[in-house]
C-alpha cells in the first residue's frame, strides 16, 4: 500500500496572529518564519499520530486486491471516499463506481466489493477525504495546543545542534499532548 497526498489543507489549525500571541510577537519581521513553523508543525503533529488535523485527500495505492475486502487506510480520521479507479500496466484509468465501496469512519476502513475486478498487472487507487474538519475550530484542542507548543520550541531554539541520535525529536509537552491520538499497536 502507498500513500500520496492529493489535495492538503486549505487553512492550518493555528493562524499566523494566535501563533505571534503565543509566541508574543510583535511586528512581521518573523512572519515568513512562523508560517512556515506552523505548517511544520502540523505535519509533524500528523506524522506522529497518523491523523489528518484537517481536511485532506490521500491517494491509496493497492497493487491487489485485498482478500478480506478491507482496507484499513494508514492516516485517518476517514471522512469519506472521493474516487476509485483501476489503473492498467500503460497507466490507463478506469474509474469504479463509489457506490460499491463504503466508508467506515468509526472503524476507520473502507469495505470493497466482494468481487474484485480484473486487474490484469496493473493496481487500485482509492482517493479518501481524511481530517477532522474543515475549521481550525474542528481539530481537537490538544492537537492544536500540540502544534502550537511545537512551533515555539523550534523558534526558541533556532541555530542549536540537531538532538543526539535516538533521542526524541519531540518535546515531553507535545508528547503528553499527542499521547491519546496516537495508534495502539498490539503485538
Amino acid at each position: 500500500m502507498n500513500l500520496m497526498l492529493v489535495n492538503g489543507p486549505a487553512v492550518e489549525p493555528v493562524t499566523l496572529d494566535d501563533m505571534k500571541l503565543y509566541l508574543r510577537l510583535d511586528g512581521d519581521a518573523e512572519d515568513a518564519l512562523v508560517t512556515a513553523m506552523i505548517r511544520a508543525g502540523r505535519m509533524t503533529v500528523e506524522a506522529a499520530t497518523h491523523l489528518a488535523l484537517l481536511e485532506q485527500v490521500w491517494r491509496i495505492r493497492l497493487d491487489a486486491w485485498p482478500a478480506a475486502g478491507i482496507v484499513a487506510p494508514p492516516i485517518g480520521p476517514l471522512r469519506r471516499i472521493e474516487a476509485v479507479r483501476l489503473v492498467s500496466r500503460a497507466g490507463e484509468a478506469a474509474a469504479l463506481d463509489v457506490a460499491g465501496f463504503r466508508a467506515d469512519a468509526g472503524a476507520g476502513m473502507i469495505a470493497m466489493p466482494a468481487t474484485p475486478p480484473q486487474l490484469s498487472g496493473g493496481h487500485v487507487e482509492i482517493d479518501v477525504s481524511v481530517g477532522h474538519g474543515v475549521a481550525a475550530s474542528d481539530v481537537p484542542e490538544p492537537l492544536r495546543l500540540a502544534v502550537r507548543t511545537m512551533v515555539a520550541c523550534w523558534f526558541d531554539n533556532r541555530g542549536e545542534a540537531p538532538a543526539p541520535r535516538g533521542a526524541s525529536l519531540l518535546p515531553d509537552a507535545v508528547r503528553a499532548l499527542l499521547a491519546p491520538f496516537r495508534p495502539i499497536r498490539l503485538v
